[in-house]
């Protein structure tokens, strides 16, 4: 990725460096309160998701859709949707980018693997959804 490539907007603590998700005015980790704006590359790997298909009435026009949870540099975890096919088979593990961020969600795309990356994965590894 270039350095102009989109980035997943944190917050940094001066008293501890440690990144967080915005929206916090102390630190999770020290409880320091002098927190900067800063960011982090968009590559992250998928911890979780689950598909949604009976969703609330907001959302009956988006289903089905995906709610996940993306790891992040430093480790910050960030729920999101996903972009891109909503029925796809989603291995534990399988890199994503964050794309935009906006009122309703983070929001991440699968990276397509080469023949070496964790495409190889067998079953075990891949999470079914409920």
């Amino acid at each position: 990725m270039g350095h102009d490539a989109i980035q997943f907007p944190v917050l940094r603590c001066s008293g501890c460096g440690r990144a967080q998700l915005s929206g916090r005015i102390v630190c999770r980790f020290c409880g320091g309160t002098n927190l900067q704006e800063d960011s982090l590359p968009p590559e992250a790997v998928l911890e979780t998701y689950t598909r949604i298909r009976v969703p609330p009435v907001e959302f009956v026009e988006q289903a089905p859709y995906v709610v996940l949870v993306a790891r992040m540099g430093e480790g910050v975890r960030v729920t999101g949707r996903l972009l891109g096919d909503q029925e796809a088979e989603l291995p534990i593990g399988a890199p994503l980018q964050f794309v935009r961020r906006d009122e309703i969600a983070a929001w991440f795309a699968p990276v397509q693997e080469s023949a070496t990356a964790v495409g190889q994965a067998g079953d075990e590894d891949v999470m079914q959804p409920c």
